[in-house]
Parts: structure tokens; C-alpha cells; sequence
């Protein structure tokens, strides 16, 4: 059995996120075929383990995580309960996230406009041995960029590489969740985890959102909508 998971996912515990957890998951539910969701806050991971409380309520499985601001840029950290300190480099925060029994996934590598780790420090860290074991994927697909050419340069290295592929929405509002997903064999978090231990992961994306109406939609819930009302957005009608 295959199913979906949304690795990479911002709440309002996020400085830029617009959807409270009760939106996130009321969301999924009834609007995208994911089994699991990462709540991916920046530097924060209250809203990942809120939503891992009342998740079973919408049938949805949680994945406890951050986006982690390192030194040199931003980094999932996946499978953690405890909240990790921005400021560290990449290398120190893997080491910390594998100290916690997490992964690692790099979101939006080489990306422009967002503070991203480049393709030069991805091959570095996996020419390190425990940092290969605990960084075991990367975003080729990342539905929230305004500028998606480094998807392409992403997806090119990745399969270049021993390393999982994946897919997520990067979502700051409900319309973008499931833009992006990863999908694995099985249904639980462990099938999930040990599917990007062992780089058995493969990628499903929809047709790419507008940059304009990304803009347009995060603007809309960000200052003309209190958090948890009812969504409504430019494109999330269309899926």
C-alpha cells in the first residue's frame, strides 16, 4: 500500500505562517489524500506536537518537526521532540538532530529569495559519514518557491546522489498543502522514516501555483483574515 506524506508545512507558530493547526488539519482532511503531515515551524516545534495531539481526530498521523535556521541556511529536522537552538551550523545541527533519534531533509536547496543550503554544502555534509546517515533527504520539489528553477537543479543532483527524494508544499497557507508530497510503501510514521532512511521514497507534485497568486493568497490570510476562519484562497478552489 503507498501513501502520502507533506513533509514541510508552517503553522501560525511559524513568524510567517498564516493557518492555526485546527485549519492545517481540518484542511488536509477533507481537501488532499495525505496520510501524514510535518508540522515544520521556523525554529519552533509547539504547533508540531499541538497537532500531533488532535490529529487523530481527522485521521491524519503527525511527524514532529522544525525548519531549523542554521548558520548555513535551512534545514528539516524531522522525528524530534524537543526544540533545537538556531545558529548552528549545518553540521552541528545534524549532529544534534541525530543525537534526538531525527532526520534530516534539506528544504528548497539553492534556492534564491529564501535562506537555503547550497547544492556545494549538501555534497560536503554527505561526504561525512554520520551526517550522510542522519541527512537522508532533499526537497527536488518545493511548491512554495517563487522562483522553481532550482527545483530542476535540485532534482539533477538528487539523483546524481544517494539520497531520498522529496516533495513538499512548503505551505504558509491551507490552499498549497499536498502541492507537494512524498509517497512511501506502508501507512505509519515508521514505514515513512525508514522509506527516506533507505532512499525508497518517490515524489508527487501538482501543476505549479502562480507566484503571484502565492503572494496574493499568503497576503490575504496574513492581514484580511483572523486565523482559523474558514479558507478561502485564490487556488485552493482548484484542487
Amino acid at each position: 500500500m503507498m501513501a502520502y506524506a507533506d513533509l514541510h508545512i508552517h503553522s501560525i507558530y511559524s513568524h510567517d505562517g498564516t493557518c492555526d493547526i485546527e485549519t492545517i488539519l481540518r484542511y488536509s482532511a477533507a481537501r488532499t489524500n495525505l496520510a501524514i503531515l510535518a508540522i515544520t515551524d521556523h525554529d519552533e516545534i509547539a504547533g508540531a506536537l499541538l497537532a500531533e495531539k488532535i490529529a487523530p481526530a481527522y485521521g491524519l498521523q503527525i511527524v514532529t518537526g522544525s525548519e531549523i535556521s542554521t548558520s548555513g541556511g535551512h534545514l528539516l529536522a524531522l522525528f524530534i521532540r524537543e526544540k533545537i537552538p538556531a545558529g548552528m551550523s549545518i553540521y552541528e545541527t545534524i549532529m544534534v538532530v541525530r543525537e534526538l533519534g531525527g532526520l534530516c531533509v534539506v528544504p528548497h536547496p539553492g534556492a534564491r529569495l529564501t535562506q537555503s543550503v547550497s547544492l556545494e554544502q549538501v555534497h560536503a555534509l554527505l561526504q561525512h559519514e554520520q551526517a550522510s546517515e542522519t541527512l537522508v533527504g532533499m526537497e527536488i520539489f518545493n511548491a512554495g518557491l517563487l522562483r522553481t528553477k532550482s527545483n530542476i537543479l535540485a532534482a539533477n543532483f538528487a539523483l546524481e546522489h544517494n539520497i531520498s527524494l522529496v516533495a513538499s508544499s512548503d505551505a504558509h497557507v491551507p490552499g498549497l498543502i499536498g502541492k507537494g508530497a512524498t509517497g512511501f510503501r506502508g501507512t505509519t510514521l515508521e514505514d515513512l522514516k525508514q522509506a527516506l532512511i533507505f532512499h525508497q521514497t518517490h515524489i508527487l507534485q501538482q501543476p505549479p501555483v502562480s507566484p503571484i497568486n502565492i503572494v496574493r493568497d499568503w497576503m490575504f490570510h496574513r492581514y484580511f483574515k483572523r486565523p482559523g476562519q474558514a479558507w478561502k484562497s485564490s487556488f485552493s478552489e482548484a484542487m
